[in-house]
């Protein structure tokens, strides 16, 4: 854990330098966390769009198949399937969009992520193997955890992101 360095007596202003350690987790977590929830939502959001087309898509076959084939039925399923086409293409162009300003800021998470993961880790390991007091572990183990859960949502919200767009072409 990097301790900043207080010019102040360690002793006399032990209480402020608690309150600005614990406000500094505070805030990076509070931020994490936010920018974790509308990245999330992002994807939500273009998960419907995605189901959105996929039930046009849907309804263009079906009126297809209930009617007999006219001239007016295979023009209404023609201009469906344009307008889910439509949608997807605007679902992908949107999420591609917000993603790619984030291309710098993910690197330098990723690479943050797995020195703090390898750290972590390694820490774990000299503490074990030097048999120092074993609740040392559990802020360690507290902080893999937090990463982990990281990695796991997003990637979650990247499958399923992943799944929507398939059913589109499953569905046609």
């Amino acid at each position: 854990m990097l301790i900043p360095k207080h010019f102040l007596g360690r002793d006399n202003y032990i209480y402020l330098i608690i309150l600005h350690s614990g406000s500094s987790i505070a805030i990076g977590g509070l931020i994490l966390i936010a920018t974790m929830t509308m990245c999330v939502a992002y994807i939500k959001h273009a998960c419907g769009m995605f189901k959105i087309a996929s039930y046009r898509i849907e309804k263009a076959i079906a009126i297809n198949m209930l009617k007999n084939s006219s001239l007016e039925n295979e023009f209404m399923m023609y201009r469906e399937i344009i307008h889910a086409v439509d949608i997807h293409r605007k679902a992908m162009k949107s999420t591609i969009l917000f993603f790619s300003g984030f291309q710098r800021s993910r690197f330098i998470l990723l690479i943050i992520g797995v020195l703090t993961l390898s750290l972590n880790f390694y820490e774990i390991s000299e503490i074990i193997s030097y048999g120092r007091d074993i609740y040392d572990c559990l802020f360690h183990f507290l902080i893999i955890i937090d990463i982990f859960a990281y990695v796991f949502l997003f990637n979650y919200a990247g499958q399923e992101f992943t799944d929507h767009n398939e059913h589109i072409f499953t569905t046609v």
